[in-house]
């Protein structure tokens, strides 16, 4: 068990980050009142509430305890970053060093994104990690952001309100002034220094007026239902409950409760962080099954992608001539790739936590970033081996001993990088397995003329796209101490490329002569090898986004070759 540790995590927010960093940076005192079921009180013991080096107390609940920490921050303005150091309190009892850290980042005009990372370090090796506190921490972020949203819609009322009853109560002033020019006991003067008053709105004495209205946030008793009326016709007086440049605020804030659909950022990942776009995992899953949910990559389909298409490839070969694929196979394996693909997630992610935690774009997994913990990790690879078990059994007996001998494949395939520069060819021997079971699955053996040069043509593909995808890392694997073939082609990666590309479609023409395709078969190879070439020569290997974008493409490449055998088999 580790002794020391960091959580990384996101929480994607609604609003600029400027608005989210000044809350947290400054409006701690507002927070018992905003979500007093998890904060009761923030109490500053030296320096102000939003100054570098101050030292403040909270009292919070967490997990039905109430509990007591003690920190000092340090304040970056520049980088939108608030370091909480803890000093004491519950949470140090256990840990030498607990470290928490906020830093917002800026996506669209009108979301970003809060990193949340927290350094720790246990007092002795008995202790517990702080896995908890990562949750913790994540609930503070997402409904401060919630209660903000709040916040802004209740302000717009509550202005709209203001609003309708300063021009209500002006009409009433203007009527009554009308009403006391045409009294007869009236006296000019007396008439004309009312008016004057009247006119601009003058009073020498503050008013005080309430408003009775339903408040629809009962549970956050932040303001007050009374405002006061100043002299010189100005505004009600909204800095005595809000502060200096509440009226900024609201209309900053206004562009969080209006959204539009955000496009993808395709800038590069600047130093402060990357930040991802809000999956449908983030969106719809209840919180608890969202970590499950990325751990078995539900938010990235590619990769079930890549492994389903070899399988559809093989089962449409073995389909008989002039006849469709079987969809009842097609089904089995498209449940099954999804379930395969989760456990060879899951078994990554448990044999490289240690490695995620340094690499930037693998560091916010969710058993690295400590959203679930190992055993957690160990649970759902369980069940989803389990299931996986149960459609294998779906199988003939020939297809159900393959299928299982790809799992030898699957455990090791994670360790690889540790040993070889090819840990790709060894994916590829693994992701493609599905290109021997489907054809097994169907006619209950193999025909190695057939399956073999689609097996090996799929072992190439993997080649081309993978490294592709390993560019995205070579700098981090290189501190990290991992190989991959990236690093082995280097400079010569296009020209390794193109000859992996070009034996790929070499072999897949090879298959479909064996199995007797027609030429419809052999008009989509040459689409897949325009598309192929396509990927090869316009790759920048030396951009994250366009290398991501290469490798995604690759789905597209897998249905046209579909395409092709099930054309070139139901016409042949």
């Amino acid at each position: 068990m580790a002794t020391s540790g960091t959580y990384v995590t996101e929480v994607p927010l609604k609003g600029t980050a400027e608005k989210h960093y000044k809350r947290w940076k400054s409006e701690n005192h507002v927070f018992p009142d905003a979500i007093g079921h998890h904060i009761q009180n923030v109490t500053v013991h030296e320096g102000e509430h939003d100054s570098h080096g101050s030292i403040r107390s909270w009292n919070y609940t967490w997990d039905g305890k109430e509990e007591m920490f003690k920190e000092k921050r340090e304040v970056d303005d520049e980088n939108l970053t608030l370091t909480l150091r803890g000093l004491e309190g519950h949470v140090m009892e256990q840990l030498k060093v607990y470290d928490v850290i906020y830093q917002f980042i800026p996506k669209t005009e009108d979301t970003c994104a809060c990193k949340i990372t927290i350094v720790w370090e246990k007092r002795n090796d008995d202790s517990p990690e702080p896995s908890t506190y990562m949750k913790f921490v994540k609930s503070l972020v997402a409904d401060m952001d919630h209660h903000g949203v709040l916040y802004v819609e209740f302000n717009f009322m509550q202005n709209l309100t203001h609003s309708l009853t300063k021009m209500a109560f002006f009409r009433l002033t203007r009527v009554s002034r009308r009403l006391l020019k045409s009294s007869v006991s009236a006296t000019p003067s007396s008439s004309y220094v009312f008016h004057s008053q009247q006119q601009h709105i003058y009073l020498s004495k503050p008013v005080t007026t309430t408003r009775h209205y339903i408040n629809p946030l009962l549970k956050y008793p932040l303001w007050s239902h009374s405002y006061q009326v100043w002299s010189k016709g100005t505004d009600f007086h909204h800095e005595k409950v809000l502060g200096v440049g509440w009226n900024h605020r609201l209309v900053a804030g206004m562009s969080s409760v209006v959204e539009g659909n955000p496009k993808k950022d395709d800038k590069e990942k600047s130093g402060v962080g990357c930040v991802k776009e809000a999956s449908w995992v983030d969106l719809y899953l209840p919180e608890g099954a969202r970590g499950y949910a990325k751990l078995a990559r539900l938010d990235k389909p590619i990769g079930t992608w890549l492994l389903a298409w070899p399988c559809m490839w093989s089962i449409a070969l073995a389909a008989d001539p002039g006849s469709l694929p079987s969809f009842k196979m097609m089904g089995l394996f498209g449940c099954g790739a999804l379930l395969l693909r989760g456990a060879g997630c899951t078994i990554n992610d448990l044999l490289d936590r240690d490695i995620d935690t340094k690499v930037d774009r693998t560091r916010l997994r969710p058993i690295a970033s400590g959203l679930l913990t190992p055993f957690q990790g160990l649970q759902f690879l369980g069940l989803q081996l389990l299931l996986g078990l149960g459609i294998l059994l779906q199988l003939n007996n020939y297809s159900r001993v393959l299928g299982a001998s790809s799992l030898l494949l699957v455990f090791s395939y994670p360790l690889m990088k540790r040993f070889t520069f090819w840990p790709q060819a060894f994916l590829g021997l693994t992701i493609n397995w599905g290109a021997l079971l489907g054809w097994a699955a169907v006619k209950g053996s193999l025909e190695p003329a057939v399956v073999l040069p689609l097996y090996l043509s799929g072992v190439c593909w993997t080649l081309v796209y993978d490294t592709i995808y390993a560019h995205q890392d070579k700098e981090d694997d290189v501190k990290v101490g991992v190989k991959s073939t990236a690093l082995r082609f280097g400079d010569d990666t296009k020209l390794w490329l193109t000859g992996f590309g070009t034996t790929s479609m070499g072999l897949l023409a090879l298959s479909g002569l064996s199995a007797d395709l027609g030429w419809q078969y052999y008009a989509s190879l040459v689409a897949a090898s325009g598309h192929l070439g396509w990927q090869i020569g316009t790759a920048d290997l030396s951009s994250r986004t366009d290398c991501s974008r290469k490798f995604v493409s690759n789905k597209w490449f897998g249905a046209i070759i579909f395409s092709g055998v099930v054309l070139g088999r139901t016409f042949q």
